[in-house]
């Protein structure tokens, strides 16, 4: 069971993460399946709301594998504000002045917080 639970809290943290991205930088994280059409401001605003379900919804899940309810907003905020740096490192090319990506320390973030909670 603690291996099904791991997976559920990783998928939360991925959703808050994504829906992050989709707020940050909707053009960018939604361009790969909307293509030019990212780029249109009434897309902008669709996609940023979406990210904003996803947020909640990664809250949610959080909450409902036994996070407290204060516990589960803190970490939609750490995972937003983590995903929203690094994205904004990465779209300025900022990242590179560090010889990194923002796929790894996000990965290292997830983990962290995922080891968090699981021992909670």
């Amino acid at each position: 069971m603690q291996g099904s639970r791991t997976a559920s809290i990783a998928f939360a943290l991925g959703r808050i993460a994504f829906g992050a991205g989709l707020i940050a930088a909707p053009a960018r994280v939604a361009g790969g399946w909307l293509a030019e059409d990212a780029e249109r401001p009434g897309t902008k605003v669709a996609v940023r709301g979406l990210g904003a379900r996803d947020v909640e919804r990664g809250a949610a899940a959080a909450e409902a594998l036994g996070a407290r309810r204060e516990q589960a907003k803190l970490l939609m905020v750490d995972t937003f504000a983590h995903a929203a740096g690094l994205l904004l490192l990465a779209h300025t090319g900022r990242i590179r002045m560090f010889g990194a990506s923002a796929s790894n320390p996000m990965e290292r973030y997830v983990e962290r917080a995922m080891t968090t909670i699981s021992e909670e």
